[in-house]
C-alpha cells in the first residue's frame, strides 16, 4: 500500500512537472489574438510586438506558478526591453481576486473563453513560457518554473 503511494505520488509529480523540456522547433508567433486583460481592457498580442516577449501560461492555484512571480516582477522591473504577458484560463474574477493580493508587475489577462492560435492552444502543463524575440519568433518554449537568472537569460539572447 505504501509502495503504492509512492508510485502515485512520483507519477503524479512527474506529469505536473515534466521536466523542463524546451521546444527546439522555432516559429513565428500569430498576433492576432484578442485578449480579455483581467481589468476589462481589451488588447492585442500585436502590442507587443518589437519587445521581448514572454507568454507566460500559469494559475492562481500553481505553486510553481506563484514562486515565478517574484522573478518575473523582477525581470519586468529592471529589464525595460523585457514585457510580459502571463495567461490565466480561470475567471477573470478569481485572477483579479489573486491579484489584489499578490503583485504583478506585467500584463495578466484572463482567457477562459478564448479561442488561442497554435502554438498558445496546445499548452498542456503549467507553468508555460513561450520566449518570443522582438521580430515574432518563438525562441524557446520552457515547461516549468524558472529562476530569475534563466529568466534574464532567455528573455535577453
Amino acid at each position: 500500500m505504501k509502495k503504492t503511494a509512492i508510485i502515485i505520488t512520483a507519477l503524479i509529480f512527474c506529469a505536473v512537472f515534466q521536466g523542463c523540456k524546451k521546444s527546439d522547433t522555432p516559429a513565428t508567433a500569430e498576433y492576432s489574438s484578442d485578449l480579455k486583460q483581467v481589468t476589462d481592457v481589451q488588447s492585442s498580442i500585436d502590442e507587443y510586438k518589437g519587445e521581448n516577449l514572454l507568454v507566460v501560461f500559469w494559475a492562481t492555484w500553481c505553486p510553481p506558478c506563484r514562486k515565478e512571480i517574484p522573478h518575473l516582477n523582477q525581470l519586468v522591473s529592471e529589464n525595460e526591453s523585457v514585457s510580459v504577458l502571463a495567461l490565466s484560463n480561470e475567471k477573470p474574477s478569481t485572477v483579479v481576486e489573486f491579484m489584489q493580493k499578490n503583485e504583478m508587475k506585467y500584463d495578466v489577462a484572463s482567457v477562459e473563453s478564448i479561442d488561442l492560435p497554435a502554438p498558445f492552444n496546445q499548452v498542456n502543463a503549467i507553468p508555460t513560457i513561450f520566449f518570443i524575440s522582438p521580430d515574432g519568433e518563438i525562441k524557446e518554449k520552457v515547461v516549468g518554473g524558472l529562476d530569475y537568472e534563466s529568466l534574464k537569460e532567455k528573455a535577453l539572447n
